[in-house]
């Protein structure tokens, strides 16, 4: 075996070494390297090595280091050192362990030690230890501390140990903790808990309890959430809330903007939107829709537009009317500057003004970019023939 090969001629620090990269190295270490001081110092660094520790050389400082890594290392502590304090160690260092590895603790935990003390501090570390508890030391107070600790393990609960408050304390927690909620305990107040931790929990509330706190509380956090906002509370100050922060969420100031009615939908408010607007401003991604898309035609001028782009952005030009396009030549520029594919949207009496702009601008920065630009360019002026010819036939 590979391992077997270990020289007996290596330093202690060089062992030390090969254990940190392969704690099971530890099994073929010579027995006179195996001391207590160098099994701590291998348990240190990964407390699974306690497996590979003789018998004589477990003590409780060991154990103690080892659990505290994972606690079902517990399986590899000898039974007269299993005490209180170390169990509950094992319990509350669970690091992310997953179902199974929970169980296998309660496994290793001598009957006279799981107390109610155990249990209790086990659901304040981590609530998930619910699902392992005997039904009888499953009390209020158990639940109480494990919903303290995550909200959403309401789902463990049962019906009978439900109140009002654990479930506000839920929902403070989790606002997925809502799906658990019996039906007399959904409150106004609880709802606009629910949405303050979890925003996304807004369109599961009726619409009849859907307050103005509540909604503005909801559209503060994610203005996309405008979209579950009753029509008689979408007020100019919550709309006002709801462009000012949809930027901020995977749903851009468009999405917000295309939920408003005619009445709130100001000059002013939409101007807000296509300002905090980023839709292709850095990628040019072709999934982006642009804020100005939902922006009525009587607010489009040149002024408002100009103010929309002050930084180029493809997606908002390419909403913008064709008279406002040919009045804003050096924006254009600017525009198929960045992404050259905004060309289609350039009027056709500018289109190749703007075009050789761009292209001497890349001559002297990129000759391949220029060439490219050339070169579509040409294909746009042949495509323009073409139509000229098949309008003539046609005509």
């Amino acid at each position: 075996m590979l391992y077997n090969n270990m020289s007996k001629e290596k330093s202690y620090e060089q062992y030390i070494e090969e254990v940190k990269d392969d704690v099971a190295m530890l099994e073929f270490v010579p027995e006179e390297f195996k001391i207590a001081e160098f099994c701590l110092k291998a348990v240190k660094i990964d407390g699974y090595v306690l497996k590979y520790v003789p018998e004589s050389l477990k003590t409780a400082e060991l154990c103690l280091e080892a659990v505290r890594d994972r606690g079902d290392w517990l399986e590899f502590v000898p039974e007269e050192l299993k005490t209180a304090e170390l169990c509950l160690e094992a319990v509350k260092c669970n690091h992310e362990l997953n179902i199974n590895s929970k169980n296998r603790v309660l496994e290793f935990v001598p009957a006279n030690l799981k107390t109610a003390q155990l249990y209790l501090e086990a659901v304040k570390a981590d609530a998930d230890w619910l699902e392992f508890i005997p039904e009888e030391f499953k009390t209020a107070e158990l639940y109480f501390e494990a919903i303290k600790q995550d909200g959403y393990a309401l789902r463990y609960v049962p019906e009978e140990f439900k109140t009002a408050e654990l479930c506000l304390e839920a929902v403070k927690q989790s606002g997925y903790a809502l799906e658990y909620v019996p039906e007399t305990f959904k409150t106004i107040e609880l709802y606009l808990e629910a949405v303050k931790k979890d925003c996304f929990m807004f369109h599961r509330i009726p619409e009849n309890l859907r307050t103005i706190e509540v909604c503005i509380e909801a559209v503060k956090q994610d203005g996309y959430m405008l979209k579950y906002v009753p029509e008689h509370i979408k007020t100019a100050e919550l709309c006002f809330e709801a462009i000012k922060q949809s930027k901020n969420f995977v749903k851009n100031p468009a999405e917000a903007l295309k939920c408003i009615t005619e009445s709130p939908k100001t000059k002013g408010l939409c101007l807000l939107a296509v300002q905090n607007d980023e839709s292709g401003r850095e990628t040019g991604a072709a999934g982006e829709i642009s804020a100005l898309r939902y922006v009525p035609e009587e607010f489009k001028t040149v002024d408002f537009c100009l103010k929309a782009i002050e930084k180029p952005a493809f997606y908002m030009f390419r909403c913008m009317p064709d008279f406002l396009r040919s009045k804003i030549r050096k924006r254009c520029y600017e525009v198929v500057k960045n992404w050259i594919v905004a060309v289609h949207f350039v009027p056709e009496n500018l289109r190749d003004e703007v075009l050789e702009m761009a292209a001497n601008k890349f001559q002297q920065e990129s000759k391949t970019i220029a060439q490219k630009i050339y070169g579509f360019a040409h294909r746009a002026k042949k495509a323009k023939l073409r139509r000229k010819r098949r309008d003539r036939k046609t005509s």
